[in-house]
C-alpha cells in the first residue's frame, strides 16, 4: 500500500461507543486474507480516531507474524498521514519540515576537527526503558537538547527505511512509526531531493537535525504523545546482532562505523548519545572509547532497551552491557528521571578545564614556573627564552597565568617539532604569533588563559583556526562563492565517446573547456580518472 494515498487519521479515541466501532473494525482486519481486504480495512480504520489501547489488546493477541506486520503498517499510515497534512489532532503542526532540510550525509568520515571539545571521562547509564523514551524524556525537562544529544539509528543499507512500508520489525522501523525520520532518509513524497545513494557506503553516516517524535512505544500501543518533541538522530549501518565469534575484518569494519559515528557527532557538538542495546555491541563500544582520538568526545553515553518488536532477550542484553562497561547500578524510568536528566543543562556551559579534572600534558613542566627561564638548557637556551617572551608580550591581561601559559605554549611548540630549525617550527610559530598579536583575536588570548583550548594542540592548529572570528567568516565567504563558481563552471560539460581512457578502456567521457584557448578537459565517467588535452 503505498503511503502516499493515505486517508484521514485522528489523535486518540473517546467514548464508548467508539471504542466499540474501533475494535470491530481491528477484529475484522486481521480476518483478512487478500491484499485488497486488508488494504479496504485499512482505509476503514484511518477513518476512525486511534485508540492505543485497543490496537495493543489486538496486538498482543495476535501471534501470526503477517497479521501483525499489517498491523504495524497501519501505524505506520497514520503517522505518515499526520506529517503529510502537517495537522497534529486539531493543531497546525510546525517545525516538522526541519529535519529532512537539516539532513547531512558523510560518505565516510574518520577525521575529527581540532576544535571539538573533549572530555577526560564519559559516563555510562542502563536504563530498563525504551531507549526513545529517554530521549523523549531529556527533551520534556531540558531546553539544551537539541544542541547536545543525539539519538543513534540502526539504518539499513540496502533501502531507505528498511521494511518500514511493510510494517516489518527492527529498531530503524520502530523508529519510522514514531518519528519523521522516514522524510530525511526515504522521502516518499521526493520534497527534498535526497542525494545520496543506496546502497550505502560501509562507513556511511547521515545526521538529522530536529527530528519530531508523536508517537509513544510499542509496549503502550503506539499512542500519540500530547506534545510533539524535538531530538536529534545519527544513522549508521549497524547490524542487530553481532555474534561473538564475529570475523576478524567484520570486527574491523563495526569498529571504524562507530569511529565515523563519533566523529559526526563531534562535527555537530552532540556530547551525549543515546544507543539501543544490540546483542554484542558493546563490546565494540569499549574498543572504540579506548581510543583516545575518539574516546574524549563524549560527556556522557546513555544505553535503553530496544524495540520490543525485536525479540531479544532483556535479562541477558543487559547482563551482557553491565558487564561490559562495568556499571555498577542499573536505573529503572523512575529512578532516571529523578537523578540524571536534571544534570542535562551541563553540557552547554564552557567549563575550564581544572573543573572537569583535565589537565594539559604540558601544563605540568609550567606549573611552577614563575620564571620565563624555567626548565632551559643547552646551546638554544637564549633562542627559546626570546620565544618565551614574545608569548608573554601578546597576553595584555592575565595576571600570573600569563609567565606559566608563555613557557606552556613554547615547551609545546619544541616538544612537538622537536628543534628549533625545523621548516615546520619557523611556519607554525610566525603563523601562531601573528594570529596571538593580532588586536581582534582576543577569542584566541582568552581561549588560552581560561584552558578552553589546550597549549599542546597549537602547533597542529592551522591558520584558518587561530584567525579571529571576522576573518574567519570572510575566508568561509570567499570559499563559498568559489565553491559555487566552480560548480557552475563544472556543470558546463558534455558527454561524449570520442576519447578511450587508458586505465579502464571504456568511452563514457565527460569534455569540458579550460580557461586557456583550444584546451580541453576529459573525465572518464567509469572510473573517475582525467587527462587534459
Amino acid at each position: 500500500l503505498k503511503l502516499q494515498f493515505l486517508y484521514f487519521i485522528g489523535m486518540e479515541a473517546e467514548g464508548s461507543a467508539a471504542d466499540a466501532e474501533y475494535g470491530r473494525k481491528l477484529e475484522h482486519l486481521m480476518m483478512q486474507d487478500s491484499k485488497s481486504g486488508v488494504s479496504a480495512c485499512l482505509r476503514e480504520l484511518l477513518s476512525l480516531p486511534y485508540d492505543s489501547f485497543a490496537w495493543k489488546d489486538t496486538y498482543s493477541k495476535t501471534k501470526d507474524e503477517t497479521k501483525k506486520a499489517v498491523l504495524m503498517r497501519y501505524v505506520q499510515h497514520g503517522t505518515v498521514k499526520v506529517f503529510f497534512d502537517g495537522r497534529y489532532g486539531n493543531t497546525v503542526l510546525e517545525g516538522y519540515e526541519e529535519a529532512p532540510r537539516n539532513t547531512f550525509y558523510y560518505p565516510g568520515i574518520t577525521q575529527v576537527p581540532h576544535f571539538v571539545r573533549r572530555f577526560s571521562k564519559t559516563e555510562v547509564d542502563l536504563v530498563l526503558c525504551d531507549y526513545l523514551s529517554i530521549a523523549t524524556t531529556i527533551a520534556a525537562r531540558s531546553t539544551l537538547f537539541t544542541n547536545s544529544v543525539v539519538t543513534v539509528n540502526f539504518t539499513d543499507r540496502k533501502a531507505p527505511g528498511g521494511r518500514y512500508k511493510a510494517g516489518g520489525p527492527g529498531t530503524e522501523e520502530d523508529l519510522h512509526r514514531r518519528t519523521n525520520i522516514f522524510m530525511c532518509i526515504d522521502d516518499p513524497q521526493k520534497r527534498y531531493a535526497r542525494k545520496w545513494p543506496y546502497p550505502l557506503p560501509p562507513l556511511a553516516v547521515m545526521y538529522s537535525g530536529n527530528v519530531m517524535i508523536t508517537r509513544g512505544p510499542l509496549n503502550e500501543g503506539y499512542p500519540f504523545l500530547s506534545t510533539p518533541y524535538h531530538l536529534n538522530m545519527v544513522s549508521v549501518s549497524l547490524p542487530s546482532y553481532i555474534p561473538r565469534d564475529a570475523k576478524y575484518t567484520t570486527c574491523v569494519e563495526i569498529q571504524d562505523k562507530l569511529r565515523s559515528l563519533l566523529a559526526v557527532c563531534g562535527r555537530h557538538n552532540c556530547k551525549w548519545v543515546l544507543f539501543p542495546m544490540m546483542p554484542g555491541l558493546a563490546r565494540h563500544i569499549k574498543e572504540v572509547l579506548k581510543d583516545a582520538k575518539y574516546g574524549t568526545l563524549l560527556y556522557r553515553l546513555s544505553f535503553g532497551l530496544p524495540p520490543e518488536s525485536c525479540g531479544v532477550d532483556v535479562e541477558k542484553l543487559v547482563t551482557e552491557y553491565r558487564d561490559v562497561f562495568e556499571v555498577l547500578k542499573v536505573s529503572t524510568k523512575e529512578q532516571y528521571l529523578e537523578s540524571d536528566v536534571d544534570r542535562s543543562p551541563k553540557l552547554q556551559r564552557k567549563r575550564p578545564l581544572s573543573e572537569m579534572g583535565r589537565e594539559d600534558p604540558v601544563a605540568k613542566i609550567a606549573k611552577n614556573a614563575d620564571e620565563l627561564e624555567e626548565g632551559l638548557a643547552g646551546e638554544h637556551k637564549q633562542q627559546r627564552l626570546n620565544i618565551r617572551k614574545r608569548f608573554k608580550a601578546v597576553f595584555l591581561e592575565g595576571g600570573e597565568n600569563v609567565v606559566a601559559k608563555a613557557v606552556e605554549i613554547e615547551v609545546a611548540m619544541f616538544n612537538h617539532f622537536g628543534a628549533l630549525n625545523n621548516a615546520g617550527y619557523r611556519t607554525q610559530l610566525r603563523t601562531l604569533l601573528s594570529n596571538l598579536q593580532d588586536k581582534q583575536n582576543e577569542v584566541l588570548r582568552s581561549q588560552l588563559l581560561q584552558g578552553e583550548i589546550l597549549s599542546s594542540d597549537l602547533p597542529t592548529m592551522t591558520a584558518q583556526a587561530l584567525r579571529n572570528p571576522t576573518k574567519q567568516a570572510e575566508a568561509s565567504s570567499i570559499r563559498a562563492e568559489i565553491t559555487a563558481d566552480i560548480s557552475a563552471v563544472s556543470t558546463l560539460t558534455t558527454d561524449t565517446s570520442m576519447y578511450t581512457c587508458g586505465r579502464c578502456k571504456k568511452r563514457r567521457c565527460s569534455l569540458s573547456d579550460a580557461t586557456e584557448p583550444m584546451t580541453h578537459f576529459v573525465q572518464c565517467l567509469s572510473c573517475g580518472k582525467k587527462w587534459k588535452m
